[in-house]
């Protein structure tokens, strides 16, 4: 298993990995979060450039399988195909979409998104317009 989660907000990401590591069931998955560089707004969350390099190559060597990330990963970072993706936050924008869904390159992956019904129909609807 080797699995990325998709949020919207740092703070997000950090309240999943809590909750993550404190399931017993869920534990030995090794989670860990990653995303951008901090801004002020959020100064209690810092993560270094160094601290990010780490846990993504931590990622490949299978140490972690879960990330929680920010959209850094889907885009900007090298980060290892994943066999399960899970959007925590309906879709935003086209290239959100298609770029999450890419980082699900194994076979057999699967791509997740968990919104509220409504509001992802609304989020898809309006990708494709």
């Amino acid at each position: 298993f080797r699995g990325i989660v998709f949020v919207q907000q740092r703070v997000v990401a950090h309240i999943l990995q809590w909750y993550i590591d404190s399931d017993p069931e869920l534990e030995t998955l090794g989670t860990a979060v990653v995303y951008a560089t901090s801004s002020p707004a959020t100064a209690s969350l810092r993560l270094t450039p160094s601290q990010s390099k780490e846990r993504l190559h931590k990622f490949r060597r299978g140490e972690v399988r879960l990330l929680v990330s920010t959209a850094v990963s889907e885009e900007g970072m090298d980060v290892p195909a994943a066999n399960v993706v899970i959007r925590f936050d309906a879709v935003q924008t086209p290239v959100s979409l298609v770029q999450s869904r890419g980082r699900a390159r194994q076979a057999d992956s699967k791509f997740i998104v968990l919104a509220e019904s409504d509001k992802a129909e609304r989020s898809i609807a309006g990708i494709y317009r």
